[in-house]
């Protein structure tokens, strides 16, 4: 399994089932001049196997690979905002119970925590990218992965991105212009540099997913 983070209002949206796609910067960037997007290379360079090629040219010319974070198949586990409180109990086998709440939703479930963890006891909330995956309780399965520009996104998808319907949503349709706004607005409140803005339209990596129940983790030995 591999961890993927989200903020508090969108953990919301993926447990009511608004949000079935999410979108992440392509690390690096492929320069200004490579608008083309080649597909996944499959033979050359064992490095770049996987990757996906992005040219200055519709036969490739100046490429850059880069690998996609995740692929079809994969089970992502969910990092979320959330806080221990409730220890009890005595210490077996260097653990013991307590509650673990998560901000989203509040709610509580019992873990074993082991000592170390024991400095997260109290009423603060922890970040998410702080959650081990033990304490996590969202899978989500990788269904399509795909690269594109941030602003070819439609209406539509928009919409499966988990934004607040409130008010957007008539029976006649959705109200473009308030999707559009609302959409830029998370975006933007999800990046550090602003040339990674909505307005720049940065290439993206398009992550459709849907929800899965924990998988059995073995060991084949």
């Amino acid at each position: 399994m591999k961890p993927i983070l989200f903020n508090t209002e969108m953990v919301q949206a993926i447990l009511d089932g608004r949000k079935t796609v999410t979108r992440r910067l392509v690390k690096p960037q492929p320069e200004p001049d490579q608008i083309y997007q080649l597909g996944c290379c499959v033979d050359g360079d064992r490095r770049d196997i996987g990757k996906i090629g992005f040219g200055n040219s519709e036969c490739g010319g100046h490429i850059l690979y880069v690998r996609p974070p995740y692929k079809a198949g994969d089970i992502l586990y969910v990092r979320e905002t959330w806080r221990l409180s409730n220890p009890h109990g005595d210490y077996q086998n260097g653990t013991r119970q307590a509650d673990m709440e998560y901000k989203a939703d509040g709610h509580v479930k019992g873990i074993p925590i082991p000592r170390e963890w024991e400095k997260y006891l109290g009423n603060k909330w922890h970040p998410s990218i702080h959650m081990s995956k033990e304490s996590a309780r969202i899978f989500l399965k990788v269904t399509e992965i795909k690269a594109e520009r941030l602003r070819d996104i439609s209406i539509d998808d928009m919409l499966k991105e988990g934004i607040d319907r409130t008010g957007i949503v008539t029976n006649t349709g959705p109200i473009e212009y308030r999707v559009i706004n609302r959409f830029e607005e998370l975006w933007n409140s999800t990046i550090k540099k602003r040339e990674y803005a909505f307005v720049s339209s940065p290439w993206v990596w398009v992550i459709e997913f849907e929800r899965c129940e924990k998988p059995v983790e073995y060991s084949p030995w």
